[in-house]
């Protein structure tokens, strides 16, 4: 007859081993099973992915969790601003300003989101040039106590220099053509690292590029806005400045959160966002004239700048994205922000 003693019977409770027959009645092969509490969150959009799940907020909301959350993946994006426009030269937007966590705690309070809008459909008027615009700027994005600034506005051409509080945000506005001198360009106006309560954050923001100096008969390029990734590009005698580069971010891929993004938005922004994640790039430069390829590129979804004689074709930024806005005649509108989650869960 075989020994069964009680220290084995309390290890088997112990460690949570259990014969197969306990569940199914089919014999008694054991197995180790690990003994969890399913998960009940709420807030934002839901996507379930395996035993992980993600929360994606597109609008200001509440996040709710019945359990602590550790080691939870956050990311705070603010919008992208408008690019500079009104004469040929703006510079592009820049990009919000991006906060992240690999390793975030998330107590099971409430936690209330700000997020960031599209920037404004006008630009900001330049108070000595009638007809020329700063790019306006959209809105900061908040969690978890930190927020996450607005990308600073483009330049317009010929002038050198634009409000502080315009031109600097999560990344730097691009600069434009500068009269006489170079133009100005904005400034990442935050931190690179912040640890408070609920983990520690690594900020993502960069500089704009310069707007090259007002010098006939020399093509008028604007800068680029500064991305998450990479400070934006100059412009120079003969193009506008690219857009900063957005900054990857694996652990939100395009494939899996696209199901939170709205129609018709969807499809651009899973392009533009991709398998890598890429989010909150620069808007191009605009310049006065040229060819199709002078103007600068957008990045991560920002708008492309535009070549303005005799046709302007800047684009705005992919929504959701927090990229800038590209420069032109007008400059265009920069991305909303957004705020995700990711964690594991117990279905």
């Amino acid at each position: 007859m075989p020994f069964k003693s009680s220290l084995a019977r309390s290890a088997g409770k112990l460690f949570g081993v259990f014969r197969e027959r306990d569940v199914s009645l089919r014999g008694y092969v054991q197995q180790g099973r690990l003994l969890t509490t399913p998960i009940d969150s709420s807030g934002g959009t839901i996507i379930n992915d395996g035993t992980t799940r993600y929360h994606v907020f597109l609008a200001d909301g509440t996040f709710t969790c019945d359990q602590q959350v550790s080691d939870a993946k956050i990311l705070l994006i603010g919008s992208g601003a408008r690019g500079g426009g009104g004469r040929a030269g703006s510079g592009g937007g820049g990009a919000g300003g991006v906060f992240y966590s690999s390793s975030g705690t998330i107590p099971t309070s409430p936690h209330s989101f700000t997020v960031a809008d599209i920037s404004p459909a006008t630009g900001e008027p330049h108070p000595g040039r009638p007809g020329e615009f700063y790019g306006a700027k959209g809105g900061d994005t908040t969690a978890f106590g930190l927020t996450a600034l607005a990308g600073g506005g483009g330049g317009g051409a010929f002038y050198t220099d634009a409000p502080t509080a315009l031109k600097n945000g999560g990344s730097g506005g691009g600069g434009g053509v500068g009269y006489p001198s170079t133009g100005y360009s904005g400034r990442a106006a935050q931190g690179s690292t912040t640890t408070n309560p609920f983990g520690e954050f690594t900020f993502y923001g960069n500089d704009g590029g310069q707007g090259n100096p007002y010098a006939p008969p020399t093509t008028y390029a604007g800068a680029g806005g500064g991305g998450s990734g990479g400070a934006g590009g100059d412009g120079t005698s003969t193009d506008a400045g690219d857009g900063g580069a957005g900054q990857a971010f694996p652990e939100f891929p395009a494939p899996v959160i696209a199901p939170a993004i709205p129609s018709p938005v969807r499809s651009d922004w899973t392009s533009a966002v991709g398998p890598t994640g890429t989010f909150a790039g620069g808007g191009g430069g605009g310049c006065s004239s040229g060819t199709d390829g002078n103007q600068g590129s957008g990045s991560a979804g920002g708008g492309r700048g535009g070549y303005t004689d005799p046709v302007d074709n800047a684009t705005s930024a992919v929504n959701y994205t927090g990229s800038g806005g590209g420069a032109g005649k007008p400059g265009k509108q920069g991305s909303a922000g957004i705020i995700m989650l990711k964690f594991t869960y117990v279905p």
